[in-house]
Formats: structure tokens, sequence, C-alpha cells
């Protein structure tokens, strides 16, 4: 499950925040997530905790960050020590996690597509399942299942097959390279489709699945304009979905 690269990237990686992040993964997580008031929330694949912080900053009764990169937690505790938000950091690997607490809430961002084998997919899912409370939400974003292969640069990222597919199977091996100021990084990850997606949640035990496409923030749109951001909601990168066990 563990992409060594972000061992290696764990600074650049930290510090990114390019316009797809800013303008459509962060609005689109906070829609997804919506009211976690008065909520026990877990954040899996937590990386440097970005969005572990925004969770934390919506008032639930506690927020739990996960995940299995010692550097990207270690980046996650220095921000906590920094500016204190009361949240609980595991170096832990999610597919064999097995701790005593449930939660009304398990988000993901980006750590489903880091499943090697379908295998590995649906420990992860599993282990989501069996950590969420009767009725609890497991909400997700992952790459988009229609993703196309990339000749060039599109909103400061690129992705393409190891393997120069032009239509991408489960399993498959993605590159996403991400420019920003003069600096370019990349790492790996997994492709799956939907159907597998679907089938998977449904087995582990998840109901009631809704998928949803990502949109542009307001704050994007007045920066940019609305016709900058056709392409990419033509040939969106990422997607997010909301179930429940």
């Amino acid at each position: 499950m563990v992409n060594k690269t972000f061992d290696k990237i764990s600074n650049e990686f930290s510090l990114t925040a390019n316009q797809t992040k800013e303008f459509i993964r962060l609005p689109m997580f906070l829609r997804l997530v919506g009211d976690i008031k008065n909520n026990s929330v877990a954040d899996f694949g937590c990386g440097d905790g970005f969005f572990t912080r925004i969770l934390a900053q919506n008032f639930p009764t506690e927020v739990i960050g996960i995940d299995y990169s010692e550097p990207m937690i270690k980046k996650a505790i220095e921000k906590e020590n920094a500016n204190p938000l009361g949240i609980k950091y595991l170096l832990k690997d999610v597919r064999y996690l097995d701790i005593e607490e449930k939660f009304d809430v398990i988000s993901s961002v980006y750590l489903l597509d880091y499943a090697q084998s379908k295998e590995d997919l649906l420990n992860m899912i599993k282990s989501i399942f069996n950590h969420l409370k009767d009725n609890g939400k497991f909400c997700a974003i992952v790459p988009h299942p229609n993703i196309q292969p990339m000749e060039e640069f599109d909103y400061e990222r690129r992705v393409t097959s190891l393997d120069n597919k032009n239509i991408f199977e489960d399993g498959d091996i993605l590159k996403c390279e991400i420019k920003k100021d003069n600096k370019c990084f990349e790492f790996n990850f997994y492709y799956w489709s939907k159907k597998t997606y679907v089938e998977l949640l449904q087995e582990a035990g998840f109901k009631n699945i809704q998928w949803i496409e990502p949109f542009v923030s307001e704050d994007g749109i007045n920066k940019f304009g609305r016709e900058y951001w056709d392409n990419f909601l033509k040939k969106p990168s990422s997607i997010s979905f909301i179930c429940q066990r």
C-alpha cells in the first residue's frame, strides 16, 4: 500500500498548494464531509495533516489522523505542536488497523489509489468499515475513473501511465507530476475503475454510495474566471463519494 515516494518528497508535498488543491479539492472536501460538529472523526491516509486540520476546525468531538509514512506523520505532528488543534496522529497501516475506537465519520483523500491490488483495496475498505459506528459515514476523494493521460501539464499537474497507455485499466500504475514555482515532483498511484470501487464497497458492507463530481469554488472562479476551468471540468482528475455503514 505504501508509496515510498512520499517518504522522499514529504517536504515538497507538505509545502505545495497548487490550483486544484486550493480551488477544487478543498471545497469538494468541505462539501463532502458536511457538518461534523460533535462527531468523532478520523482521517485515514492523513499525510502531513492538511485535511485533518480542516476537520479539526469544524468542531468535532475528536480528530485522529492515521498514515503509514513516517516522514508525513512527523510533518503532521510538527504542525500540531506549532499550532495545537487537539489532533492525535497514529503511524499505522490502514489495511491492518485494529484500534478499539469507532468513528462517526472517516475521511480519506487520495488513499484508496495506493492499493496495489484488489485485495489491498478491499482490505483498506473493510478496515474503514470496521472502524465506523453504525450508520457512520465514509467520505473519499479518489482519482477520477475517467481520467485521461496528459501530454502536457494542465493546471500545474500531469498524469501519465508508466506503460504509456491511452486507456487505463484496473491496477495500472499512473504517474502524477506536480509543478509549482519552477519546481516539480512526482509520485505514482494505482488506477481503479468506478465499477471496482462500487463492488468492493458493497462487498465490505457499505450502502447508499453517492458519487459527487468536482466543482470549482467561487474563489477560484473569481480569481481566474469560469472559462479558465473549462478544461478541468471536461477532463477532471478527481472525484468524490460518500457511503454509509
